[in-house]
């Protein structure tokens, strides 16, 4: 409450700014108090039911009488009245302890819930007052200048490549992963055992993907759990792939501790991975007889249009993402930020080539994202599409240049969450289409079926020959545009109206 009031009092200057991210940075995470909120719920639930209990237990103990009288009934009938008193005096005694213990307890128990309780509250307070912190931060650091503008005398240093090349640094990663080795040894080895294991899955998943796509082109396939098997194989391919890496980073983070260079390794790591994999599943998916063209019937020039920009992208992309993200996590200085915001405009800047590339209006690809491609409207939301898709990155770009880095970040990571999302959006809305499209062939093929039964029926009086004609499979095609025409039109329409 002290520095906000400092902040309201100052204004929001680029110190205020530094002082701000810091402390967001510096901001536990509300998840692990709600967990404690949760745990210390359960052990207060535990201790009012142990309550219920023990109260049970002390109604029974005010009266000892009939338990006393029940332990004089089980002891032997030889004891001698000066022994049996003496047992009731000793049970009455052990009796009236228990009941002190128990009232003990009890109190000590109501004293645990209490604090329990307490301590859940603060938890909660605290809880929302991280939350409102969090909130008044996130409200005004976003347009306050992270850093100085790019300059020319910047862009021209060498030290930040010599500190990514330097030996020690790296040294400092193999001991970080020769240390984890040691410490857990069937990490390491299961690794080694896990990277030939997926080379040979991977070439098996990409042959048994090719014999599905060459299945599900023919005209008269009418099974949906291929095209669902093929997109199992293709997304597993690709997670794979990037949970090796993850795994790397995973591991390569525990070890490192707070390290400066081996955690920011492992950070650049993550990141890359997390683009690795959407862009992985695209690419995998316009092999030629891969999902997009052999199930959801996109044309081959868009299929190798958008494989060999997605590429290409992964070839600049992956490489810059990393090391923007190993500069980001290590300890900044002006040169080392300067390299980093050059290297995400240039990563900006492929992407509005790629944007350019494939987001072209009026052309197969638009078309198959977008149906009706003659209708005006859909016309201009692709050109919108190709617009924004353009300058987007652009204006992130310029952020970027004249100093606002972090507004950058925050904005490039919420586009990310926005795009995977739509990628998920899209392959649901594909898989539907194709089972609504497998569903439309078999009842064309039974309509062929009781047609062709029911003219056989009027011109043929045999039974063999109309029973060999119902068995027999129509040998005619169907025309699946037409019998699936109204149900994609409404899908897609609906599809794009949700895209929108």
């Amino acid at each position: 409450m002290l520095f906000r009031s400092k902040a309201d009092g100052v204004g929001l200057t680029e110190t205020i700014g530094q002082l701000l991210r810091k402390q967001r940075v510096a901001l536990r995470d509300p998840a692990d108090f709600q967990r404690g909120v949760e745990v210390n719920s359960r052990a207060i639930d535990e201790t009012q039911f142990r309550l219920y209990e023990l109260d049970e237990l002390r109604t029974s103990l005010s009266n000892p009488d009939p338990m006393i009288q029940e332990i004089l009934t089980s002891a032997p009938a030889s004891l001698s009245e000066a022994d049996r008193k003496a047992l009731e005096k000793a049970a009455r005694e052990i009796l009236e302890t228990k009941l002190q213990l128990v009232d003990q307890l009890s109190r000590n128990l109501t004293n645990y819930c209490d604090t329990l309780l307490d301590v859940v509250m603060n938890e909660r307070k605290l809880i929302d007052l991280i939350n409102a912190y969090a909130e008044y931060i996130d409200e005004r650091v976003l347009w306050i200048r992270s850093s100085r503008p790019l300059a020319v005398s910047q862009m021209y240093s060498g030290k930040p490549l010599h500190w990514l090349v330097d030996r020690n640094n790296w040294k400092q990663v193999g001991a970080a992963l020769a240390s984890d080795a040691r410490s857990n040894p069937l990490g390491p080895i299961g690794l080694l055992m896990l990277i030939p294991i997926f080379w040979y899955t991977r070439q098996r998943f990409h042959s048994e993907i090719g014999k599905l796509g060459v299945e599900a082109h023919r005209s008269n396939y009418t099974r949906f759990l291929p095209t669902s098997r093929a997109f199992v194989l293709t997304l597993s391919t690709s997670a794979l792939a990037g949970g090796i890496v993850w795994y790397c980073a995973w591991r390569l983070a525990t070890a490192a501790y707070d390290v400066d260079f081996p955690s920011a390794v492992s950070d650049g790591l993550f990141a890359a991975t997390l683009l690795f994999i959407p862009l992985d599943l695209v690419r995998r998916s316009c092999r030629s007889d891969g999902l997009a063209a052999a199930h959801f019937g996109w044309s081959q020039d868009v299929v190798r249009t958008l494989a060999s920009n997605a590429r290409w992208l992964m070839i600049v992309g992956l490489p810059i993402t990393f090391v923007t993200e190993l500069l980001h996590s290590s300890d900044p200085d002006q040169y080392r930020n300067a390299l980093e915001r050059m290297l995400m405009v240039v990563g900006l800047v492929s992407i509005v080539v790629f944007h350019f590339r494939v987001l072209r209006p009026r052309s197969q690809l638009m078309r198959q994202v977008l149906p009706h491609g003659h209708d005006e409207w859909v016309t201009r939301l692709q050109r919108a599409w190709r617009a924004f898709g353009v300058s987007a990155p652009l204006f992130l770009a310029l952020l970027i240049v004249t100093g606002y880095d972090y507004t950058a970040r925050q904005f490039i990571w919420r586009l990310y969450l926005t795009v995977t999302a739509l990628l998920a959006c899209y392959f649901t809305r594909a898989l539907l289409m194709r089972w609504i499209l497998i569903h439309r062939r078999l009842m064309g093929i039974q309509q062929v079926k009781e047609r062709r039964v029911t003219e056989l029926r009027s011109t043929v009086s045999s039974d063999a020959s109309v029973q060999a004609a119902v068995h027999a499979e129509p040998e005619e095609k169907i025309d699946l545009a037409t019998l699936s025409a109204q149900d994609r039109k409404s899908t897609r329409l609906n599809s794009s109206h949700i895209t929108i």
